[in-house]
């Protein structure tokens, strides 16, 4: 859904399951593996993904990489 949003060439993150990463290539996106506490960011099209709940087995593995995303977010619109 992000290459429909964004265009082709978007780069975002889901984790780590390839068949929800064929849909992202299907759609022109560029999946981006990625731990549950780790941020994809696309400076082209202003995008920060994380897998998040995708990986997590508990809220506070999904805190550590929703607060890298928020950060990065905040520093993106500081700029």
């Amino acid at each position: 859904m992000s290459g429909l949003l964004f265009g082709k060439g978007v780069s975002c993150t889901i984790g780590t399951d390839e068949s929800t990463a064929d849909v992202i290539r299907a759609t022109g996106g560029i999946h981006k593996n990625c731990n549950v506490d780790e941020i994809c960011v696309d400076d082209e099209h202003r995008l920060v993904t994380t897998p998040a709940y995708m990986l997590a087995s508990r809220i506070s593995e999904a805190s550590k990489g929703i607060t890298k995303l928020v950060d990065k977010v905040l520093q993106m619109a500081n700029k």
